[in-house]
């Protein structure tokens, strides 16, 4: 705008010097009197851009929001319930069957072998299930063959035996039981425990050694009613001797 400005300043002074020029040349026409002035006009304006002053504003936004929203919600439930497909299918009647009775073997051997010297052994040998009766043998043996160190420096024998033996049978009857049985035990101790504060004092294994046999039997007769209104008994017949 500035720049403009100066053009149209430029071209008024170039048109007044031409209206001061042309009297002139008019005057020397009429005289008769051929004048020639040559004239030239050279105009010098250095660019000096410039920006007008004004008045700048300056303030902050104001971040306050007064736009309220307020929410308005329509909504419609439609309840239904829900109904599966499903198919009828016949059910087969339950069966009441007895618990299965577990398998029986006629026998079995168990054998071992301990520290201290200590074998064991255990057999047992007995007919299946039977609705007649039932009838076996058991037998058991364990031992221990080892010496012990006394308080004095002496080795003494410490060693103990057990041995079991049975022979049992019994018989069914409609209404009733018949068993009976021959059983025999025999413990051996070996009483090593004595004073050490007895001199000179080396026991053997015989001196020290107790046996304990009990040999017994029994016999009974028992009823299987299970009815608690019939009458019910039970004899039973032992001998032990230790």
């Amino acid at each position: 705008m500035v720049r403009s400005l100066r053009y149209k300043l430029i071209r008024c002074l170039a048109a007044a010097i031409l209206i001061l020029v042309c009297p002139c040349r008019a005057g020397a026409q009429g005289t008769g009197q051929e004048k020639v002035v040559n004239r030239e006009v050279t105009l010098y304006n250095p660019y000096q851009p410039s920006l007008n002053e004004v008045r700048k504003m300056s303030f902050l936004p104001d971040m306050t929001d007064t736009v309220r929203v307020r929410p308005d919600f329509n909504y419609v439930v439609s309840a239904r319930p829900f109904q599966p497909e499903y198919t009828i299918s016949q059910i087969k009647a339950a069966a009441l069957l007895p618990d299965p009775l577990p398998k029986l073997y006629k026998s079995y051997i168990k054998l071992g072998y301990g520290n201290h010297v200590s074998p064991m052994a255990e057999i047992s040998i007995t007919n299946e299930r039977s609705k007649k009766g039932a009838f076996g043998i058991y037998g058991r043996h364990f031992s221990t063959n080892d010496y012990i160190m006394l308080p004095n420096t002496v080795k003494s024998y410490a060693g103990y035996m057990d041995n079991d033996a049975s022979l049992f049978g019994r018989k069914f009857f409609r209404k009733s039981t018949l068993e009976g049985s021959v059983d025999v035990t025999q413990k051996v101790r070996h009483a090593y425990g004595y004073d050490p504060l007895i001199i000179d004092y080396i026991p053997s294994r015989s001196a020290t050694r107790m046996t304990y046999n009990n040999i017994g039997g029994k016999v009974a007769f028992s009823s299987t009613n299970l009815d608690s209104t019939d009458f019910y008994y039970d004899f039973e017949l032992s001998y032990n001797y230790f």
